[in-house]
């Protein structure tokens, strides 16, 4: 059945080409020898234009109007197509302590920042346990272990000292303009 599925699709191919050429034909045919003694009159009548006196000498004439379009061009192009403006909203990737970490913002504060495995970039889910030290205290311990290539990390904090360690840093770049540098491809677009 899958050997039937294509004829349609290809008869429809067919159809269309066979249209498309038709009227190329046609075009070729009917409106191309007008269209081409049309622009023989106009070469001529800027020719004779040229050739004639004028206040402004028509060569001159012809460079401003050259440079007229040519920036318009550029004008339309650059509203057209317009080069993303890199700001510090755009900044919501870095690396700090071995991890990739990413956040959002909320208004003008920095979200909870989520750390990323920086091998996979899997997203790393900490584990906080409590444990006894030599001073017979009880410490938190934060274990990063990433699910997929199994990379892991432990600190002598727990998960929210490490958060606010790392929203210290972000805010110190973002106060420093060094943010500039942790975006993608922005040396290129500054």
């Amino acid at each position: 059945m899958a050997v039937h599925d294509g004829i349609p699709t290809k008869v429809t191919v067919g159809v269309i080409t066979g249209v498309i050429l038709t009227a190329l034909g046609y075009i070729e045919r009917s409106w191309l020898p007008i269209a081409w003694s049309e622009i023989v009159w106009l070469f001529g009548v800027v020719w004779s234009w040229l050739a004639t006196g004028h206040s402004v000498y028509g060569w001159l004439l012809i460079i401003l109007i050259i440079f007229t379009t040519v920036a318009c061009f550029c004008l339309v192009a650059a509203l057209v197509y317009q080069i993303p403006q890199f700001n510090w909203s755009n900044y919501r990737q870095d690396t700090f302590l071995g991890f990739v970490w990413r956040w959002d913002y909320f208004g003008n504060r920095i979200g909870d920042p989520v750390p990323y495995c920086c091998h996979c970039d899997t997203q790393i889910v900490p584990q906080e346990t409590s444990e006894y030290g030599s001073t017979f205290q009880r410490q938190i311990f934060t274990s990063y272990v990433c699910d997929h290539c199994n990379t892991n990390d432990k600190r002598n904090e727990s998960f929210q000292q490490t958060q606010n360690k790392v929203s210290r840093q972000i805010d110190r770049k973002l106060r420093n303009d060094e943010w500039k540098k942790a975006l993608p491809n922005a040396t290129e677009k500054a």
